[in-house]
């Protein structure tokens, strides 16, 4: 795999148990492709690999084209899995009140996201919205290709679904989820959606900015706001430093106490890996 072009951040394996089915968390980033093999009730990891793609190497390939690569490199192809959960993490998505919502939602994305070369468009119901999104065709296409019985998600749906019904973030206001290159924040009031958007960040002063800027825009008090934080950032991390400045109340994302995680994994902070360890307990 060529350095420059993929960077493998987190690798672990373990030959599951002859005959044993497998289950598939896959979640794609403009930045990262990270997957988890599990046994058929998710309560084991047998395999966890992330993959950092970097901006260099073949500027000509797609993102299609490389998670294409990685899929087959990884040799996630030959494998049969009961269950595929698939999280797709981009900027194209906009929130419809279902009362407003009817129809094909195609020209809306274009309008809101500004790109024209949304064909097809692809929606979650949460709360009384519509999560509306889109992907590359191709990309879709290959995924569903490769695992025909996949449930292919937007992770801002996802994050969504988890923040009401995850049990290390049920009690926060405010969640911020942390990826290679984009962070999502979702904010909740009265039991209902508050707001959620994604930010693309070069370095820690950008993730910070947004945060703020966010509770600024909805008047979050930062002595009172319940803050949860999920992403591959260790305790001591000084994002994580210069957050706490801001807001009292920071607390941390675990994955479901259900999932165990063996050997080094167990070593990791519970808050890494959130989306990829917990999407399949979504009820999307």
């Amino acid at each position: 795999m060529p350095n420059e072009e993929y960077i493998i951040k987190q690798s672990y394996k373990e030959l599951p148990p002859s005959g044993d089915e497998l289950c598939l968390s896959l979640y794609l980033t403009p930045h990262s492709f990270t997957y988890a093999i599990f046994n058929s009730h998710y309560s084991k990891v047998y395999e966890l690999c992330e993959v950092e793609i970097t901006a260099y190497g073949k500027q000509s390939q797609s993102l299609t084209e490389k998670i294409f690569f990685l899929i087959h490199n990884h040799l996630l192809h030959q494998k049969k899995f009961e269950k595929t959960n698939i999280c797709i993490l981009n900027s194209d998505f906009t929130l419809v009140p279902e009362s407003f919502s009817s129809g094909e939602f195609k020209h809306l994305l274009q309008f809101t996201t500004g790109n024209q070369t949304i064909k097809i468009s692809r929606e979650h119901k949460i709360k009384d919205l519509k999560f509306c999104f889109s992907a590359n065709q191709d990309l879709i296409s290959d995924l569903e290709r490769f695992f025909p019985n996949a449930s292919i998600r937007h992770s801002g749906a996802v994050a969504i679904d988890l923040f009401f019904s995850q049990h290390s973030l049920i009690k926060s206001n405010l969640f911020l989820s942390i990826s290679n290159g984009m962070i999502e924040l979702v904010g909740k009031e009265n039991n209902q959606v508050l707001f959620y958007n994604v930010f693309k960040y070069d370095n820690n002063e950008d993730v910070l900015y947004y945060l703020l800027f966010m509770m600024e825009q909805f008047q979050l008090n930062p002595l009172e706001v319940k803050l949860s934080i999920a992403g591959n950032r260790d305790l001591n991390d000084e994002l994580i430093k210069s957050i706490k400045k801001y807001i009292k109340q920071v607390y941390f994302a675990v994955h479901e106490p259900t999932v165990l995680l063996s050997n080094e994994l167990n070593d990791l902070p519970k808050q890494y890996n959130f989306t990829l360890l917990n999407q399949h307990v979504c009820a999307l």
